[in-house]
């Protein structure tokens, strides 16, 4: 363990060292120099290479879940945690779309930060599960609405059978995923 008075030189040291771009780039050379050994030695250097890369990536990640999660929604939305948690807050938890409460324990009814895709700008949170159907909507309210006309009309095919299978004059079709609810 190095004691103030050693961290305090090695820092001082280490600004001076950095400030001096000639025994930056010798250091580069050199680096760069072990490496190339390194690769001419061991056919297998870049695959071990990467599988220590991937491994340390990875435990960080499960190490520091809420960093990596906070980085994250900086870098894609620019907003803080603070920020996000304010403005989920300002949807009472409340999907935008469905207008149901999210739930953190199933995935797809976790919350997620809505965006337009050309724009990038931010919208409202949704259940990953609605956004996912906007996305294979491909944001069209025109394809919502075939979507709602389509689902509308079997809707009413699949009531006509209902009804005619208590009415007791055909009987349920066994691919109907309904067919319990009778």
């Amino acid at each position: 363990m190095k004691t103030e008075e050693q961290r305090l030189a090695h820092n001082a040291y280490m600004r001076a060292f950095i400030k001096k771009p000639e025994q930056v780039e010798k250091r580069r050379a050199r680096y760069k120099a072990r490496v190339a050994a390194a690769r001419l030695l061991d056919p297998k250097w870049r695959e071990k290479t990467l599988d220590r890369s991937i491994s340390a990536h990875l435990r960080y990640r499960k190490a520091h879940p809420d960093r990596v999660t906070n980085a994250r929604r900086l870098s894609r939305y620019g907003i803080t945690s603070i920020e996000y948690d304010a403005r989920l807050a300002s949807q009472n938890n409340i999907c935008a779309l469905c207008h149901k409460p999210f739930d953190t324990s199933v995935e797809l009814l976790k919350p997620v930060l809505d965006h337009c895709h050309t724009t990038d700008r931010l919208r409202e949170f949704l259940h990953r599960s609605c956004n996912l159907a906007v996305e294979h909507l491909r944001e069209s309210a025109e394809n919502a609405r075939f979507a709602a006309e389509y689902l509308e009309k079997h809707r009413e095919r699949a009531c006509r059978i209902h009804r005619d299978v208590k009415a007791g004059k055909t009987t349920h079709p066994s691919n109907c995923r309904w067919s319990g609810s009778l």
